[in-house]
């Protein structure tokens, strides 16, 4: 007797699963169990409530990238297929496939969280149903599942992963993505597509009228339902600020003419005399950044403080050398010290990346840690804190 093949005891173990997602179905929704077939196409079984006579929604693996991915499908009804991760638990999948089955019943809505592709009602799908209940279109929910499905130029389906935790919606024909991150909370940004890039929107001054020195409004200070009428209010109430570009500083002497007396702010021997940046245009870079990014109480200072703030020390870090814990350590005292009756919070601009640990200290700290691309200015965030204010990358999914 020969020993199975692999395909053999690959269809067999998935027959297996589908037979424990149908006694789960059973178990949590008895009052389907009528309706409830384990179908089986091509060699794979499709858990299937029927909903009419020849109409269904059902549940099955499918294959996207050559990635497992569980599917709840509508084929024939008006509801978009939802993707989860293959390691999902057979209670979510089976209560995703019976909400939709719910809504086909009774020709109602999908319910949430379940219509946002969520399986836990959050601060972002609640959002969502407010957003939704002002006719603002709600393009995305990213949060616990980070799965969507896509049809691109070629119409194939194809597997998206998204990373973050965010609201996508269009509002006034203007694409809006509202952010809640685990260090900074609210963050609310808007695509220009003239520029390219997002801008972001001080939630503080547009909902409470006062600007606050950190990025974001910290989760439970601000209501959903006054977030949701600013979304529904559109693009005249924002303000948006950004998103930041080198050519914004064009009066600003870009190359050093004369090396010296000029701050060494990222000195490298490298580079010809000529290819320096003047530490003027890269002062003047990350002032306009920081501001742009919500730092709102950070100015142009002297010589021996570019820049100055009630709320942040700075410390330019200008070697290539690694910043580990205990450089991020004494940073942070200095910081501390350099306050008149509070601590002051530490901001380093740094031309050299962070290890892992000194990141996680730094976030730990409520600091901020950049660095500084010397060939333009751009900052980058390199502790979790300081990528949380960065705006997002590219252009909004058009799927």
């Amino acid at each position: 007797m020969s020993f199975p093949t692999h395909d053999m005891l690959s269809q067999f173990a998935h027959y297996m699963r589908m037979k424990n997602l149908e006694g789960s179905m059973h178990d949590r929704h008895p009052e389907l169990i009528e309706r409830t077939e384990l179908k089986e196409s091509n060699g794979y079984s499709v858990l299937r409530i029927a909903v009419a006579e020849h109409d269904g929604v059902g549940l099955g693996m499918v294959h996207l990238k050559r990635t497992p991915v569980w599917s709840v499908m509508d084929p024939l009804g008006p509801h978009k297929t939802s993707i989860w991760p293959i390691s999902t638990c057979n209670e979510v999948l089976v209560d995703a496939l019976h909400a939709l089955a719910e809504a086909r019943l009774s020709g109602c809505a999908l319910a949430s969280p379940w219509r946002w592709q969520e399986s836990e009602p959050t601060d972002l799908t609640e959002l969502a149903d407010l957003l939704d209940a002002k006719e603002v279109t709600v393009r995305r929910v990213v949060g616990g599942n980070r799965y969507f499905m896509a049809s691109e130029d070629d119409d194939q389906p194809k597997l998206k992963i998204l990373n973050g935790n965010y609201v996508e919606a269009e509002s006034h024909d203007t694409v809006v993505r509202i952010s809640l991150t685990s260090h900074l909370g609210w963050m609310m940004h808007v695509y220009a597509p003239e520029l390219n890039g997002w801008g972001r929107v001080d939630l503080g001054r547009a909902l409470e009228r006062r600007r606050l020195p950190v990025p974001g409004v910290p989760r439970g200070q601000m209501s959903l339902s006054s977030l949701a009428q600013l979304l529904a209010d559109g693009p005249a109430t924002w303000e948006p600020e950004g998103p930041w570009s080198p050519e914004a500083l064009e009066e600003t002497p870009r190359l050093y003419a004369d090396l010296d007396g000029q701050i060494s702010l990222f000195p490298d021997d490298t580079r010809t005399h000529s290819d320096h940046l003047s530490a003027d245009w890269i002062v003047e870079s990350i002032h306009q950044q920081l501001r742009l990014l919500g730092f709102n109480d950070i100015e142009k200072g002297d010589v021996d403080n570019p820049l100055q703030s009630d709320t942040f020390h700075f410390v330019w870090h200008d070697r290539d050398k690694t910043l580990y814990t205990s450089d991020v350590q004494r940073f942070n005292g200095l910081a501390a010290a350099a306050g008149d009756e509070l601590p002051k919070r530490l901001i380093v601009i740094s031309r050299s990346e962070v290890s892992k640990p000194a990141a996680s200290f730094a976030d730990k700290a409520k600091a901020f840690i950049f660095r500084c691309d010397p060939e333009c200015g751009r900052l980058y965030g390199l502790n979790s804190r300081a990528e949380q204010v960065m705006p997002p990358h590219g252009e909004p999914q058009q799927w």
